[in-house]
């Protein structure tokens, strides 16, 4: 298969696996332009960044999709695995990902507890909007990011430091917000998943790394 043939089997199989899938746009889409001006801190949110909310994944804009298939492919493999975790345990994986954010929600119930001794407690809850590390998010990403690391390496070859280094930053930045500071340890974990004779991901209980990688060999 060439690169949109690739692309288009990737669509077909999420289909199977997630019937609600859907890829839309965010600059054709008003609650993602919503969402980025409430992302402040990350700039390239609706230009440089592709966002799965359950099973929908918002690209930037239907141009660049369509312009470059194999890059898009790699794309699409890392959003399939959150949309499978998704599939697998929808609370669990969007309770996680947005912890310890969002606990910050507890902080409306100071508008219940205004004359009572929980007030201060319940505005405390604002200090998990600062940022600090986000544990189950940033295994959430090591499973997508490892996902496109292994695409990669079965179509291209081994992977280079300089695309290790650009996908720590994502853990490290305020790209994810920080989630995860620890450069030493997110470079290890990296370049585990970039060995290409590392093949536990098959057998991993998401079905989207074997799929992708029966596509590829294809």
């Amino acid at each position: 298969m060439n690169d949109q043939q690739m692309l288009d089997a990737l669509q077909v199989k999420i289909k199977e696996r997630a019937p609600n899938f859907e890829i839309l746009f965010k600059d054709q889409n008003r609650f993602m332009k919503f969402i980025g001006k409430l992302l402040f801190f990350n700039k390239g949110f609706m230009t440089r960044f592709i966002t799965t909310i359950k099973e929908k994944v918002y690209w930037t804009t239907k141009e660049q999709f369509e312009e470059y298939p194999r890059g898009s492919f790699i794309t699409l493999a890392h959003e399939y695995v959150h949309v499978m975790d998704y599939v697998a345990r929808p609370v669990r994986f969007l309770l996680g990902y947005l912890f310890p954010q969002v606990l910050a929600v507890f902080s409306l119930l100071a508008l219940l507890a205004f004359v009572s001794p929980w007030f201060l407690l319940c505005l405390l809850s604002l200090l998990a909007l600062t940022p600090s590390p986000a544990p189950f998010r940033k295994v959430a990403e090591m499973r997508g990011y490892g996902m496109s690391l292994k695409a990669s390496s079965w179509l291209q070859g081994p992977i280079s430091e300089e695309q290790i280094n650009r996908y720590a930053d994502q853990f490290t930045t305020s790209a994810y917000f920080f989630m995860w500071p620890f450069e030493k340890n997110v470079k290890k974990e990296l370049n585990e998943w970039a060995d290409p004779y590392n093949l536990k991901c098959l057998n991993d209980s998401n079905p989207a790394y074997k799929d992708v990688y029966d596509i590829i060999k294809t």
